[in-house]
């Protein structure tokens, strides 16, 4: 089996470079864009969140502070302090002074914040001897004040106790109760009772649904420690004390303490971008969160032009790739074009490249040589043609190609009879075997043969 090599043009060559140094930079530097930009919005979308989960817990313990500091108020006030003094020296509160202070609670006090469901001033044990709502006279109000207050003796500050959020049946509502121990003018040890403010949980919401520019998916919310929705859901009704939110930022903060940036499965089970803060005081775990599709969909956008630019230059430089590959190939098949066909005996022709380049100066060259080799053989030519010898030129295998004018004068022979014939037919008797055999294996050798032959004319045999 004869071995094929399968030659490759230099136009397929240059195609393959082109395509090479098109496709291969594009992909590379749409890939490196790619995910540089992923990188820098998922950082930025991170950050943000971050930020905005410590904004609304900074925002969540002033106003939650503010509200403590209104308790305090409320128990320094003048009128009841005065009034829960009486009761203890008389050991009774009269009907008259739990309605005066009903009404001072319900016309001074819950007035000045909208937040306020309920004031109530409970005794030692955590009964209602007074209220806003007449209907907590009466009822123990210790489950509003979940942590015993204290007393810090040095600064003669109360402790101000706040519930976790539940639901409060008389007025039907989520709150929470904010409740700090009122204290005896005179002596600043002797607790009297405790007032308990009732707030709206509403106020929370308020905080943690401002979504302004959030788009259609960011939520901030608010969870306890116990891992159930404290605030409002975006997404789902009637979510707050009822809502379970085993999340990952949830469980890293209440089995670690950590708080976290991340993508990580919602309540929903939604893939989203979320950040956590802890207000440790409270056990509340702020979370902000955004859905990842909405979060990356300007990544989406920038994938697509990336990847259309990216295209639209690989088109570019590939078609520029085949207008050089073609403008290189074509010249260079003119050339060997001609360069065959000259071989072939077709000495006149030329090439027309009109190039500055190399491939012009090759082309110019083709055409000096042309020149140069044509003028050559006219001399050669005229030379043969005038020589006072006979002349014959045959190709490799023996067949006549040429006689000059003098073989034709000497031999009668016209270049009709003679053209492709074989010299044997020249032979003549007078002539051996022996010395053909020497001439073609001489000339055969590629060496040249010199001697005298005795070949026959066209009318008679002579020698030359």
């Amino acid at each position: 089996m004869n071995n094929v090599t399968k030659k490759s043009s230099i136009r397929s060559r240059l195609l393959l470079f082109s395509l090479c140094i098109s496709l291969i930079p594009s992909t590379v530097i749409t890939s490196i864009y790619y995910f540089n930009t992923r990188y820098i919005i998922k950082k930025h979308v991170l950050d943000e969140l971050a930020a905005l989960a410590d904004a609304k817990k900074l925002h969540i313990i002033s106003c939650i502070e503010a509200k403590k500091e209104r308790v305090r108020d409320f128990s320094t006030d003048g009128l009841i302090t005065k009034r829960l003094e009486a009761a203890h020296r008389n050991g009774t509160l009269p009907g008259e002074t739990v309605s005066a202070l009903n009404r001072h609670l319900s016309r001074n006090k819950k007035s000045l914040d909208p937040d306020l469901l309920g004031i109530s001033i409970t005794d030692t044990s955590g009964t209602a001897i007074a209220s806003a709502d007449e209907r907590f006279v009466g009822v123990n109000m210790a489950s509003c004040a979940t942590t015993t207050p204290d007393f810090h003796k040095k600064t003669s500050v109360a402790c101000v106790s706040v519930s976790p959020p539940h639901y409060c049946a008389c007025f039907n509502t989520n709150c929470i109760s904010i409740s700090t121990p009122i204290f005896s003018s005179t002596t600043q040890e002797k607790i009297l009772g405790t007032i308990v403010n009732c707030y709206d949980l509403d106020f929370l919401n308020r905080i943690t649904t401002d979504r302004t520019k959030w788009g259609k998916t960011g939520e901030i919310y608010l969870v306890s420690k116990d891992r159930i929705m404290i605030t409002a859901s975006r997404f789902l009704e009637d979510a707050p004390l009822k809502q379970m939110v085993d999340t990952e930022p949830v469980r890293m903060i209440t089995d670690h303490g950590k708080e976290m940036t991340g993508l990580y499965p919602d309540y929903r089970n939604v893939p989203v971008v979320g950040a956590s803060a802890y207000i440790t005081e409270y056990g509340w775990i702020v979370l902000a969160e955004i859905d990842k599709a909405e979060a990356f969909a300007p990544l989406k956008t920038l994938g697509i032009i990336a990847l259309t630019i990216g295209i639209v230059c690989a088109v570019a430089v590939t078609g520029m790739g085949f207008a050089f590959a073609f403008s290189i190939a074509q010249p260079i098949n003119i050339l060997k074009t001609a360069a065959e066909k000259f071989m072939a005996g077709d000495i006149e022709l030329r090439v027309n490249i009109p190039r500055n380049d190399e491939i012009g100066d090759l082309a110019h060259s083709f055409n000096t040589m042309a020149d140069k080799l044509t003028l050559e053989k006219c001399i050669i030519s005229y030379a043969v043609e005038q020589s006072p010898v006979a002349v014959i030129i045959t190709d490799i295998k023996g067949n006549i190609e040429y006689i000059n004018p003098k073989f034709t004068q000497i031999t009668q022979y016209t270049p009709d009879e003679i053209l492709g014939k074989n010299p044997r037919f020249l032979k003549s008797d007078t002539t051996s075997p022996e010395q053909y055999k020497r001439l073609w294996d001489t000339i055969s050798s590629g060496k040249e043969w010199h001697g005298i032959f005795h070949n026959k004319s066209n009318y008679s045999v002579k020698i030359f």
